[in-house]
Formats: C-alpha cells, sequence, structure tokens
C-alpha cells in the first residue's frame, strides 16, 4: 500500500481521494463544501491512497533494475520512512549474478556458479510487520531477479528506529567442488526501518 500526500490550506473543500490499482476497489470523492457546517479547521490534506488487493501483495520485479547485480535501493538512498497509522509497503529489487569469486580450501580463489541466493530469515522487524518473496519460498537462483515487500501496520506505540537484519545462504557450483553451502550466512544490515508519528494529521470540528 503507497500513500502519497499533499498538505494545504482552504477554507471550505475537503477532499479525500482514493485511487486503487487493483479492480476490485473503487474510487471515492468526497467535497465538503457547507461553510455553516464547517467553522473550524486545523489541517487539511489531500490523501491519495493505492490500495492493493490483500491477496495480491506480493511484489513485482522492476525491469528497470535487470543488469545491475544487487539489491535495490542501495544503502546509500536507503528506504523511506514509515508512519504510525499508516500501512507501510517497501519493495527491495533483489538482481543476482550469474557467479561470484570464492575462497575454497585446496583450491584458493576459484569464480563459481551461483545455484541460489535463499533468504532465511529478516530480523528485528516492527511488530506484526511480515515479509514475502517473488520468487516464493525467497530462493533466488543465480542470473535472476527477484524482489522482496515488507509490510505491516504500525500503530503509535510502534514508534521508533527498527535495524533490521538480512540474512542470505549462498550455494554455489564448481566442477572442482561440486555444489556447496556457505556454512555461515551473509547478512545485509544496512536498511534501518524508522516509524514515526504521521505528518498528515487532519482534523475539523462540525457546528450544526
Amino acid at each position: 500500500m503507497k500513500f502519497a500526500f499533499l498538505t494545504f490550506l482552504s477554507t471550505f473543500v475537503v477532499v479525500i481521494l482514493s485511487l486503487s490499482k487493483g479492480t476490485n476497489n473503487k474510487g471515492i470523492l468526497f467535497i465538503i463544501t457547507n461553510e455553516k457546517q464547517m467553522k473550524k479547521i486545523s489541517t487539511l490534506c489531500i490523501l491519495v491512497m493505492w490500495f492493493v488487493n490483500a491477496d495480491a501483495q506480493v511484489c513485482i520485479p522492476d525491469l528497470q533494475y535487470v543488469g545491475m547485480p544487487e539489491i535495490h535501493p542501495d544503502s546509500t538512498t536507503g528506504i523511506p520512512v514509515g508512519y504510525a497509522g499508516l500501512s507501510y509497503n517497501q519493495v527491495f529489487n533483489y538482481v543476482v549474478p550469474a557467479d561470484t569469486i570464492i575462497e575454497y580450501p585446496g583450491q584458493g580463489i576459484i569464480l563459481a556458479q551461483i545455484d541460489s541466493i535463499v533468504l532465511t530469515d529478516i530480523t528485528n522487524l516492527p511488530p506484526g510487520f511480515t515479509y514475502t518473496c517473488n520468487p516464493n519460498g525467497c530462493s533466488f537462483p543465480g542470473n535472476s531477479q527477484g524482489c522482496i515487500v515488507i509490510q505491516g501496520n504500525p500503530g503509535t506505540s510502534d514508534i521508533g528506529t527498527y535495524p533490521i537484519t538480512l540474512l542470505f545462504t549462498t550455494s554455489v557450483y564448481h566442477t572442482s567442488i561440486g555444489h556447496i553451502t556457505g556454512s555461515e550466512p551473509s547478512i545485509i544490515d544496512d536498511y534501518p526501518i524508522v516509524i514515526t508519528a504521521s505528518q498528515c494529521a487532519a482534523g475539523f470540528t462540525l457546528y450544526p
């Protein structure tokens, strides 16, 4: 679920517009224009929300990253802040190379073919947050592209910083050593999830 916000000042109009990418969701336009009913407006927000069907919240790999082996966005770009009371949805695109350099006892440094890289866990997620992968099972074959989506619905009690850790296990193949799996997981811990109070606090009082 993605959100875009625009806060503005107006005297008599509140617009809440809901748009959907799915076919089962309808757009809603709600306008208040009655001056007699609106005496006080503290903050007005246009809130545009794209709702994705709960049964179809599996990520789709972004083709702009084809041929760019790594996780996107990179750690320098980072990930957006989450807001209490608003659904959180963060997609990581993972482009897996065809091979990698490893050091193996008795063989030295060799170029091995990647069989797969498996996401085994994401630790220290905010309460109630989950993750899913495409492909299912979070096993990414060598020379392929997939994605990981982290989702949740944080509340005010969840405000804080969560230094999540992604754990991966890599399996490779080389003619001299056969198929082997790394004994220690690869760790990515450069993506803290920050949950903060909503910046779009809309409120008004209606008087008869």
